[in-house]
């Protein structure tokens, strides 16, 4: 084994470690671990993008926790089927399924209440019901 793959080794066996010396670093030498970013990004533009769009993604919600894109039909029912975001409760953060955007700007909009949700269905009911009657003869 070189000492390369003894130090590659060493360091995976090691993340938790690794990453607070990193953290530390970073924090005690602001200036130079940004124009280190700046050569990385100048070197390899393809792939810093792609890694701050999977951040972006992770961030919205949009992996799961294998990491992997979340997509198929919606869990509420909608009718969507494709990217999905993953729902979470915001007082436990535990994770739910995944939703479509709109259902989940709408659960987020209702802040989760069971209560609001059913009164907002309700409403829509009693006017869906009223117009039908308002159009028939």
């Amino acid at each position: 084994m070189t000492p390369n793959e003894r130090a590659s080794k060493w360091q995976r066996e090691n993340r938790e470690r690794v990453n607070a010396k990193n953290r530390a670093w970073r924090a005690a030498n602001p200036g130079k671990a940004r124009e280190y970013e700046l050569t990385k990004k100048a070197k390899d533009p393809d792939r810093y993008r792609a890694y701050y769009r999977l951040r972006a993604r992770k961030q919205a919600g949009m992996i799961d926790a294998t990491d992997e894109l979340l997509t198929g039909a919606c869990a509420l029912g909608c009718g969507f089927e494709g990217e999905l975001k993953m729902d979470h409760c915001h007082s436990t953060k535990l994770r739910r399924g995944g939703l479509c955007d709109d259902c989940n700007k709408a659960l987020g909009a209702f802040k989760d209440s069971p209560e609001v949700l059913r009164a907002a269905a309700q409403y829509v009911e009693f006017w869906r019901e009223n117009h039908a009657r308002a159009k028939t003869p």
